[in-house]
């Protein structure tokens, strides 16, 4: 997936969609998200009881010593391939996501996404994907909550499931 996406949606396409109350202020959602900002996330509050509420795009592993990891944490891909052995690896083999794989999920909403291109005649440009028919859709993600230790300040972030790309979107 990306590290971009745009939220543009009536609040009330959003509770309908979602089967969600919104108790914010919003009448419509516009927001482009970008990793370490905030955005709308639908979770399970209780068995059956879905809300939204805000959360950091880019996950911070409860584990990790600093809000900010040293790698790359706005999408947790299904599955990879390690370089050393050459062997498929698997999301809940990774210690970054294990607990919230097992445990944590979440929907995102997304109007649309964005890829660079990196190759080609058209490199360096960005491309927007957008849903046919939909104000916005729900991408499945995984969510944390990070603790730091000495101020006791509580951030919770997710990451977007991602898999291998759709032929037309790899195109």
């Amino acid at each position: 997936m990306c590290s971009s996406s745009l939220i543009k949606a009536k609040a009330k396409y959003l509770e309908n969609y979602f089967d969600i109350e919104i108790r914010e202020q919003n009448d419509v959602f516009d927001l482009r998200v970008l990793p370490y900002q905030s955005a709308p996330v639908v979770v399970e509050k209780k068995l059956g009881e879905r809300a939204m509420t805000q959360m950091q795009f880019s996950l911070v592993p409860s584990w990790s010593k600093e809000k900010r990891v040293k790698f790359a944490t706005h999408n947790a891909r299904l599955h990879s391939i390690d370089e050393k052995s050459g062997k498929e690896v698997w999301i809940f083999e990774k210690p970054t996501w294990r607990g919230p794989f097992a445990r944590r999920h979440c929907l995102v909403p997304i109007s649309a996404f964005i890829e660079p291109i990196y190759t080609g005649e058209f490199a360096g440009n960005m491309v927007r994907f957008l849903p046919k028919g939909f104000e916005a859709v729900g991408a499945a993600a995984i969510w944390e909550e990070w603790i730091d230790k000495s101020t006791g300040e509580v951030i919770e972030s997710y990451s977007i499931l991602t898999d291998d790309p759709i032929p037309f979107v790899k195109k």
